[in-house]
């Protein structure tokens, strides 16, 4: 499931006029919860996903990665995010 949804991903990315557009992500990761037991892995994730988006195929401009924010840094991130977003560029 995973190859399907990278290549759906790479098929809507090839496409006339979208390889100009400037190409941005915000990758967010927590794995600690004031209630909850810690999570496994979503900071290795974070890692991971990072490196997926900036390889060659893909383009991606990462912002570094928001590992177990809280909520004032969360909302801080997406600001700084969106405050980098233009129209006509991808961001996820």
């Amino acid at each position: 499931m995973q190859v399907f949804k990278w290549g759906i991903l790479l098929c809507l990315l090839s496409q006339p006029g979208i390889s100009e557009a400037k190409r941005l992500a915000l990758v967010i990761g927590n794995q600690e919860y004031k209630h909850f037991d810690p999570l496994k892995n979503p900071i290795n994730d974070t890692v991971l996903l990072k490196q997926s988006l900036e390889n060659k195929n893909l383009q991606f401009q990462v912002m570094a990665p928001v590992k177990n924010a809280t909520r004032k840094d969360l909302i801080e991130a997406l600001r700084n995010f969106n405050a980098q977003i233009a129209e006509g560029d991808i961001a996820l």
